[in-house]
């Protein structure tokens, strides 16, 4: 009984948002289980536990015990929750776009299920096989995986997670122009929605925010067949089930009503759609979606005959939406150096292990140090011009946005929005970043603004703390006088910045950029 109250209360702390309270509860939680060795309750305190790290972004947590709960899970057979935390590391994998990386471990447990004939760990994985192709641009085999997974997962009963399947496996087959497929597939998409609510005698109203996801996968696939008389009933009826319905959730259906206008050659009624789509990615602070929907109001333009309005449109978002796509491919590159350095020394290591007398081992190893050495300055020097041109793509990508948020009518800029710019340009001025005492109250102060305001704007507008920003404003300027090649690192440029010692100006420097200041100048005089 007693394990059973904490596992509830656990529940109701992970709801209420309070980090602390929920971690000191689900220890208490294990720590009780471990005393019972009821291993239900300890796969349940775990499970529960690795989820909080990984939805409060505590990465070091996680890593800390995954490890030792995963060994816990497989050694007593508590597949389901074995494979939903072992996911978690492909997930932050995703998040963090190492998507080779995210394949690699999600072949790892694919293999690992069907080595031990897992049904549920074959879905689960395959499903993340699909994903990680999906963030390929591998459609495709992403296709392929997903359908697989459904097979596997269908027989559990989890419908939140085939929720997330479909609708992945919906992007694959609306990107590879198979409707036919997409069709078949939102048949059991919509077929499992009404059994949930046959079962719980609910009203399919109680699920509307994901079913109209699935009608919506209708309206495309009848969109991208031409049946638009079908699109219009069932774009009504998501129109319907989007009554009362939060803002979020009103999104991709403004986007399909867009998307049919179109089709129909209505172009004055799409371009409302996406204004209005718009007024609600910016009132959600959904920056970076907001690119797909200029995209779509440009291309309506243009059909429309209003070339000038969609050039400055284009203008904008062709070279951020290239700054975006470097990054990415950037950051895929730098991954498979890693991977490739790792794989490169194992094969070394199997070298050196092959050989046949200590001599012959000792003139190897000395001939593989020197190698090595050469290498790993080499790819240092790689790593570190990959990391400056990150950083240059990051500053420029960053001034498109801000173009981009320039170009918005003054209607769409709120006070919040307005304040920011005010903090930006202020954290430009030398005398204002340059001090080492500057904090959100100052701000506050030479804004004649409110410390709570200040705040709260900053958090929303970058998902930083006001410290955070200001160190990353430091550390853009750091980077500007650096690529002066009269700029030195080694004198006072920590006191122009603002940091209050050397040693913090290095920390926070590399922390911002993962390059050293030194590496960052020789690399831009390079």
């Amino acid at each position: 009984m007693r394990l059973d109250a904490y596992s509830k209360e656990c529940r109701q702390a992970s709801a209420s948002r309070n980090t602390k309270k929920e971690l000191r509860l689900l220890n208490t939680y294990n720590s009780e289980a471990n005393k019972q060795a009821d291993i239900e309750h300890q796969t349940e305190a775990r499970t529960l536990r690795l989820y909080a790290f990984y939805n409060n972004n505590l990465t070091d947590s996680l890593q800390l015990y995954i490890d030792n709960d995963l060994k816990l899970m497989q050694a007593n057979e508590q597949w389901v929750s074995y494979f939903a935390c072992r996911a978690l590391i492909v997930e932050r994998l995703l998040y963090d776009k190492k998507i080779h990386s995210a394949l690699a471990e999600s072949k790892k447990m694919y293999d690992f299920a069907n080595d031990n004939d897992i049904e549920y760990g074959k879905g689960y994985a395959g499903y993340l096989l699909g994903a990680s192709y999906q963030s390929m641009g591998e459609d495709k085999e992403a296709a392929k995986f997903f359908l697989e997974a459904e097979k596997n997962l269908s027989h559990y009963d989890n419908p939140g997670q085939l929720h997330n399947l479909y609708g992945m496996a919906w992007q694959s087959f609306s990107d590879l122009n198979k409707p036919d497929k997409q069709l078949e597939l939102t048949g059991r998409w919509e077929t499992m929605w009404l059994n949930y609510c046959e079962q719980n005698n609910i009203p399919k109203s109680s699920i509307a925010p994901y079913y109209i996801v699935c009608v919506l996968s209708r309206v495309d696939a009848h969109i991208q067949k031409n049946e638009l008389a079908t699109a219009r009933k069932e774009l009504d009826e998501a129109q319907n089930l989007a009554v009362g319905l939060k803002d979020i959730s009103k999104l991709l259906l403004l986007k399909y009503e867009a998307i049919y206008e179109e089709s129909v050659g209505n172009y004055s009624a799409a371009l409302k759609h996406l204004k209005e789509r718009h007024r609600l990615q910016i009132l959600l602070n959904n920056k970076l979606s907001t690119i797909d929907t200029h995209q779509m109001s440009a291309r309506i333009l243009t059909k429309m005959g209003k070339h000038k309005q969609a050039t400055e449109i284009y203008d904008i978002l062709i070279p951020l939406k290239d700054s975006l796509n470097q990054i990415n491919q950037t950051s895929q590159l730098n991954e498979l150096g890693t991977i490739y350095r790792v794989n490169e020394l194992q094969l070394e290591n199997a070298k050196i292990e092959r050989g046949r007398n200590i001599a012959f081992l000792i003139s190897i190893i000395f001939l593989v140090l020197l190698i090595s050495y050469g290498y790993v300055q080499n790819r240092l020097k790689s790593r570190n011009i990959i990391i400056f041109k990150q950083i240059q793509t990051r500053v420029k990508m960053e001034e498109q946005v801000e173009l981009l948020e320039n170009y918005l009518p003054l209607d769409n800029q709120t006070s919040e929005k307005i304040l920011f710019k005010q903090i930006k340009k202020l954290l430009q001025q030398p005398e204002c970043i340059s001090n080492p005492t500057l904090d959100r109250n100052k701000i506050a102060d030479l804004l004649d603004s409110n410390v709570n305001d200040v705040s709260l704007t900053i958090k929303n507008e970058t998902g930083m703390k006001p410290s955070e920003f200001i160190n990353k404003t430091r550390v853009n300027l750091a980077c500007e006088l650096l690529d002066n090649p009269k700029g030195d690192p080694t004198h006072n440029l920590w006191e122009q910045c603002g940091f209050t010692s050397r040693s913090t100006f290095y920390r926070i420097f590399k922390e911002n950029t993962g390059i050293s200041p030194r590496n960052y100048k020789e690399t831009a005089q390079n």
